[in-house]
């Protein structure tokens, strides 16, 4: 299946991208980058599949074809093509659009997963790119093709430094520091739906390459029909048992972590919270933003605004007992409040004047007001006190009902899939290989 082979689904596969990402591009920087707008219409919204399920899962397989920048979607594509094209080969056509789209779909489901532990500001912000789908098919070729060499060339003070590296070895190191910057929460990079892809691909790897991995004779057959017939008989080339303990203690890191998020979130209440606030000692523009509020047994979370004075506006009422108070629960009132809080080691002064409506729960609800406060400016030397501003507001708040519980069913879910990718990697074979055979790919 090797040698002229074509294939069609990789490139059919990139083909669509490229194309999706020509027009995401046409209304910004030709090229260059997609606008923000694509993202919000187009891009993966976790909040979605716990208020409309029908968007929630449309937008699952509108997001693996939107990519950021012109540095995204190139090194996604030649990831794809690098693995991808060679991978098709062993596999086939059908198969290998099976394993693209079910790695891709695991990736959403990773990354919903984590939520409870990297923070509830990811259920309103879109995820977008292939790189969850491309993950799956590195899972599937690292355990179908371990031994394949790669050609690596790295720059050291722009000095190239190229040399050969196994599949296996490259691919655990990759998957290792997935699982390290994820749980470090490093950058906006969306770490566990890359971790996700990649361990469907674990699971589905040795299930789609069983064609070319069975094998009914044993080693040791084997080796007697060589040494004494000279007849080289094909047998699968599997993961070195050291990557396999490596991949277990991984994969058993991830399921972890995941079976802890189930416990923390099952008794979680979630609030989404639309918020306008301006400015009215400065003349300025109104700013809108949606806020989540997360009830949870530690105590109240939320996430952060891109919106200045939205996010201003939310540090500082966190800080006063009027945003989470059982003693308030059901009531409506109009609080008049002066106090301080301390902000990134900066203590800042709160006037707080609202009317406010509380839920069953004692969380805040629907409330408008004015708060006087001071911002904060942080610099490379440290925070410091910055202006002094008075925003006028309104804020309506709606709790997303049994969104805890769907949270936690989701994180046992990812739990599952990592155990099964456990079974995987253990009695995985590999392909069909001749015992000298080296298989090179291009440069990485």
């Amino acid at each position: 299946m090797r040698g002229r082979y074509r294939p069609l689904i990789t490139i059919l596969i990139v083909t669509i991208n490229v194309l999706v990402y020509i027009y995401t591009t046409s209304r910004g920087a030709p090229l260059l980058v997609s606008s923000e707008e694509i993202f919000y219409k187009y891009g993966f919204i976790p909040h979605y599949l716990l208020t409309d399920l029908y968007e929630g899962v449309l937008r699952i397989f509108t997001s693996m074809f939107i990519h950021a920048d012109i540095v995204h979607i190139f090194f996604n594509m030649y990831f794809l093509w690098l693995f991808g094209s060679k991978l098709e080969g062993f596999i086939g056509h059908g198969k290998m659009l099976l394993l693209y789209l079910i790695s891709g779909i695991t990736a959403t489901l990773f990354h919903v997963a984590f939520i409870p532990v990297g923070g509830y500001s990811a259920l309103i912000i879109p995820a977008v790119g292939a790189s969850g789908a491309i993950s799956g098919v590195l899972g599937a070729y690292l355990l179908a093709l371990p031994h394949t060499k790669l050609y690596i060339c790295w720059f050291f003070m722009f000095i190239p430094l190229c040399f050969s590296l196994s599949a296996e070895a490259f691919m655990v190191i990759w998957f290792a520091q997935q699982v390290i910057y994820g749980y470090l929460r490093l950058g906006g990079v969306a770490y566990f739906a890359h971790i996700g892809g990649f361990v469907m691909g674990l699971v589905l790897g040795p299930l789609l390459t069983r064609h070319v991995a069975r094998q009914r004779l044993t080693p040791e057959i084997l080796r007697y029909i060589e040494r004494v017939l000279g007849v080289i008989i094909p047998r699968p080339r599997g993961v070195s048992t050291g990557v396999k303990v490596v991949l277990v203690l991984l994969l058993l890191a991830v399921a972890g972590g995941f079976l802890y998020a189930s416990q923390v979130t099952t008794r979680s209440q979630i609030y989404t919270s639309s918020i306008t606030a301006t400015r009215i000692d400065h003349e300025a523009h109104a700013q809108s933003d949606r806020v989540v509020f997360a009830l949870t047994p530690s105590g109240l979370v939320t996430s952060t605004s891109r919106q200045e004075y939205v996010r201003i506006l939310v540090n500082r009422l966190v800080g006063t007992p009027y945003v989470y108070n059982p003693e308030l629960a059901e009531r409506e009132s109009y609080v008049e409040w002066r106090g301080y809080m301390t902000v990134s080691g900066v203590r800042v002064p709160i006037v707080l004047n609202m009317s406010a409506r509380y839920d069953e729960l004692g969380v805040l609800v629907e409330s408008r007001g004015v708060m006087g406060t001071v911002s904060v400016v942080i610099s490379q030397h440290g925070a410091a006190p910055g202006e002094t501003m008075v925003l006028s507001f309104n804020m309506s708040s709606s709790r997303v009902h049994r969104a805890g519980q769907v949270l936690s069913g989701v994180c046992l879910v990812a739990a599952g899939v990592s155990f099964l990718a456990v079974i995987s990697v253990t009695t995985s074979r590999g392909a069909l290989l001749n015992p000298h055979e080296e298989l090179f790919a291009r440069y990485l």
